[in-house]
């Protein structure tokens, strides 16, 4: 409890527990036997932790941020889906918003594990450069995330049909990105954007000139480009693993 190690408490009181007897005589040999053997104990543990079986949490966190990708695809093409017919964002997909958000703490964490890890290990470069990826990555996920929200908390807006087909092919693209592992976007998703672009910039001079606040609809269109920005910068950082053959490659420790 001194030490803040709150998540080892209940496991260490059981372990305790456990390892109580009761004495009867020889309280002093019985006190140097205890020492000994839960030293042994302890001196075993780090040794296989430190040299044997080192732990690498950088496979677990790639996994976990494949899985997230996904994760904010499949939220990603739900809104479009609501916003697309007029309705409010539902209960199912503010939860599932909600557990995004969970997991990046969660990868975070084992991030930070991972950099403590440095202190007693020494990493190859090709280690270190994969975990660098892999928390840039993450870091452009919290700002998916961030605009993601954006669109959750967004009121309903009707469009005209040619509009709400552009938007709709948007998402549907968006979520086709975000579950392949390269972030590799198709011709059509660039034409997409380009018709984004060119609405966005139409929208916000129209409302320059009456002097109104941003419509519901230039914020759509914002957020959208947004998203789009991080996607590119998703796979332009999966073409960085590709060019240090890091995609494929497995990361250990050097000797």
């Amino acid at each position: 409890y001194k030490l803040r190690l709150h998540a080892g408490t209940l496991v260490a009181t059981l372990t305790g527990v456990a390892m109580l007897t009761i004495v009867h005589d020889h309280y002093f040999i019985s006190f140097l036997i205890r020492l000994a053997t839960t030293s042994i104990g302890l001196l075993t543990s780090s040794l296989v932790n430190i040299i044997v079986l080192p732990p690498n949490y950088t496979p677990i966190i790639t996994r976990k941020i494949q899985n997230l990708s996904k994760q904010m695809g499949g939220v990603l093409h739900q809104r479009g889906s609501e916003l697309s017919q007029v309705h409010a964002c539902h209960k199912q997909t503010k939860l599932q918003f909600q557990q995004l958000s969970a997991e990046i703490e969660k990868i975070e964490t084992l991030c930070e594990y991972q950099r403590k890890e440095w202190k007693f290990h020494h990493f190859t470069r090709t280690a270190m450069r994969k975990f660098h990826y892999e928390y840039k990555k993450l870091s452009l996920m919290r700002q998916l995330v961030y605009h993601i929200g954006n669109l959750i908390y967004l009121p309903a807006h009707q469009l005209q049909s040619a509009r709400h087909q552009v938007i709709w092919d948007t998402f549907t693209s968006f979520h086709n990105v975000l579950q392949n592992e390269q972030y590799k976007s198709s011709l059509h998703h660039q034409t997409l954007v380009l018709t984004l672009k060119q609405r966005f910039w139409a929208h916000k001079q129209e409302e320059h000139r009456g002097n109104h606040p941003f419509s519901t609809e230039t914020t759509m269109l914002y957020e959208l480009l947004a998203i789009h920005h991080l996607l590119e910068e998703l796979h332009r950082i999966h073409c960085l693993k590709d060019r240090y053959n890091l995609n494929n490659s497995s990361v250990s420790l050097s000797s």
